[in-house]
């Protein structure tokens, strides 16, 4: 009789799931797997850590928790024999099934998820996992949809009911003894086991991903992190060990009391920009003795680090009309361009050396422009901090005496617990001294920095091959139009779909404005086209 031990393997499947990390994971905490020891996971889920550590080395005793009723329900049935054959009699019987009656399984099964009964919950758990987009239980769909089109992808491609009645044995053979199951909140597990001898292992959502995968194991929020955090640091006897996705959150703050190392993940994926981006795990590790890192609770570390920052950001607030003069000085006199490279444009100084292109660097002008108008002029003690503030006092209709009387209309309508003047209040005030609301133009403007239409760009070139001469603070060529237009239909593409306006403009304004755009480019194109002038940046 072989008694060659099984290699113990989940059924289940997670995107994010540990079963290559794991291994790495117990190598780098070899010193903690101790003879005796007592292992607790908090976060079981598929249970790729816990099979594992049963693979490198047997606990003394095993407590498994998941918030998630379904999952917890079937490591239940791991811990009971007759549970165990009820599981794996459940899933023989889809053993053979077409696609379509697998489908029918799935719609039946998914209100099931929730169910009292182990058997129940557990083989929902199972099948939804294996069936599902993504390995998904509540939230997801039907692999390959509800209509079932593509051959390739569809309920049959990831359900492999033999291989998972398989594991499910061999894992009841091996920890059904000695495995306990909870279905709680992770903070009452923690608590409850923080004893000499004891490993506690952590393996929360990510960071800014949330728990897309098992809603309902109570780790959605900041406040759940931050939460897990606290009570993992008031740990004082067991052993505790996190795997956290690398976030500067997590290192800095959250667990600023732990030793951190950063562990290379082998996968990759490719990035927004099509390259192939690294990854990284954050393993986290303390020691339950008095070697612990001194470092404040969490909330005096925030409290630091947020007035530390805020203090940096104000100071380079403030310098915005310095910058914006500079910036100026480069502009007007040419200092962009070099002995090499004399017909080098603003528009490409500004992408080369300021890391992007030219809408803000003209905002910081016109801002510049405008603050010392009402440094000047302005009867009032509070000034301009920030570009986005005297936005709305660069339109073109404004004079500067016009600038500052606005200005200090705006102070005057600031509620007296408001640390600035903003932006919508600079708006307001601009609209009373203009004595009318603002155009389409003037609130695209002051909402986005663009200059359009009737703001005053005017085409005065003539057949005899006079310049062309834009009468705007702001040049535009016909590439910045159509670059403009096609913001302008996303945005209506964004509302189709219920998302955010990214101009952050009304409906009305923006179909107002894109025939208008239109026109304004094919008069530059015909114009260039009559009189033999490149247009380029000055």
């Amino acid at each position: 009789m072989s008694t060659k031990k099984v290699k113990l393997l989940s059924p289940f499947r997670y995107p994010g799931g540990k079963s290559q990390l794991a291994p790495r994971i117990l190598d780098e905490i070899k010193p903690l797997l101790r003879g005796n020891l007592v292992y607790v996971e908090p976060f079981v889920g598929g249970g790729q850590m816990l099979c594992a550590m049963v693979n490198r080395q047997m606990p003394k005793r095993i407590i498994v928790n998941d918030k998630d009723k379904a999952v917890a329900s079937f490591w239940e049935c791991i811990a009971d024999k007759d549970l165990t054959e009820r599981l794996v009699e459940e899933i023989r019987k889809t053993v053979g099934m077409s696609n379509e009656e697998l489908l029918k399984e799935y719609y039946r099964n998914k209100p099931l998820l929730n169910s009292d009964d182990f058997v129940t919950g557990g083989y929902a758990a199972i099948l939804l996992n294996r069936t599902s987009y993504g390995g998904m239980l509540e939230r997801g769909g039907p692999q390959g949809g509800k209509e079932q089109k593509n051959a390739a992808i569809n309920m049959l491609s990831q359900y492999k009911p033999n291989e998972s009645i398989s594991r499910i044995l061999a894992l009841h053979e091996a920890i059904g003894s000695v495995l306990e199951v909870h279905n709680e909140d992770f903070s009452t597990i923690i608590e409850k086991y923080d004893h000499p001898g004891t490993l506690i292992y952590c393996d929360p959502p990510y960071v800014d991903v949330g728990d897309v995968y098992r809603p309902d194991n109570n780790m959605e929020n900041d406040e759940d992190h931050i939460r897990l955090s606290e009570t993992l640091r008031g740990v004082n006897k067991a052993w505790v060990v996190v795997s956290y996705g690398d976030h500067p959150w997590v290192s800095d703050l959250l667990y600023a009391w732990a030793d951190i190392k950063k562990l290379p993940v082998d996968y990759s994926i490719a990035g927004r920009s099509g390259k192939r981006e690294n990854h990284f795990e954050l393993l986290i590790v303390n020691s339950p003795l008095s070697k612990r890192k001194s470092s404040p609770p969490y909330w005096e570390l925030v409290k630091k680090l947020y007035f530390r920052t805020e203090a940096v950001i104000k100071h380079h607030e403030q310098m915005f009309r310095e910058v914006g003069q500079a910036l100026k000085v480069i502009r007007d006199n040419r200092l962009y361009k070099t002995p090499d490279n004399m017909t080098r444009t603003f528009a490409e100084y500004c992408t080369e050396e300021r890391g992007g292109g030219r809408d803000y660097v003209y905002k910081l002008i016109r801002a510049a422009e405008v603050s010392v108008n009402v440094d000047t002029l302005s009867t009032t003690n509070e000034k301009p901090i920030n570009e986005s503030q005297v936005r709305p006092l660069t339109l073109e209709a404004l004079s500067p005496e016009q600038q500052s009387k606005a200005w200090d209309m705006a102070v005057r309508m600031k509620p007296k617990d408001a640390k600035r003047v903003s932006s919508v209040l600079v708006k307001k005030a601009v609209e009373k001294v203009l004595n009318r609301p603002l155009t389409s133009d003037e609130k695209m403007f002051v909402s986005t920095g663009y200059s359009l239409g009737g703001v005053g760009v005017k085409f005065t070139g003539k057949a005899d091959n006079s310049p062309i001469s834009i009468q705007n603070a702001f040049l535009w060529t016909a590439d910045d139009m159509l670059e403009l237009i096609d913001r302008l239909e996303d945005d209506a593409v964004n509302e189709s779909a219920g998302l955010k306006s990214i101009t952050g403009m009304d409906y009305e304004d923006r179909t107002s404005l894109y025939a208008s755009v239109r026109k304004i480019v094919e008069e530059l194109q015909i114009k260039i086209e009559q009189t033999g002038f490149e247009l380029r940046d000055r």
